[in-house]
């Protein structure tokens, strides 16, 4: 049961860390724009955080719940000799699906993560088109 809650711990720990880094990264973001965006509110989705704290504690309690369901055999000798060189098959594939999802999962995040890093570089070097210094954003209503 205290695996399961680190993992819920680290889970959280990762979602706050995720959370607070895409809010420095809007921050900073906003800040390095060569343009002032006074009447463009940039902002966090709330629904998309909501979504992002779900998923990230729901595959917390799964990653760290599976194995603790594995491995908690009453029997302490046959629980050693799992967890030995000499597991068997089907212990051996689902350890085996189990790291190797996370891997996937790891290399997905830092693939999307450099795309977002590159995609933000090649923006900030476009040509926007007029002169950003004698640029004042004004925020109009059209009635129809």
């Amino acid at each position: 049961m205290t695996q399961v809650a680190e993992g819920l711990l680290l889970a959280a720990l990762g979602v706050l860390m995720g959370v607070g880094l895409s809010y420095w990264a809007i921050e900073f973001m906003m800040a390095a724009s060569p343009v002032e965006l006074d009447g463009f509110p940039i902002q966090l989705n709330l629904q998309v955080v909501v979504f992002a704290c779900l998923v990230g504690l729901s595959l917390g309690l799964q990653w760290t719940l599976a194995p603790a369901l594995l491995y908690s055999n009453p029997d302490l000798g046959r629980s050693l000799r799992a967890l030995s060189f000499w597991m068997n098959v089907r212990q051996r594939r689902f350890t085996d699906v189990l790291l190797t999802g996370q891997n996937a999962v790891s290399v997905l995040l830092l693939i999307g993560s450099g795309r977002m890093l590159n995609s933000f570089s090649r923006l900030s070097r476009l040509d926007q088109g007029f002169d950003p210094d004698r640029f004042s954003p004004t925020v109009r209503s059209v009635r129809i």
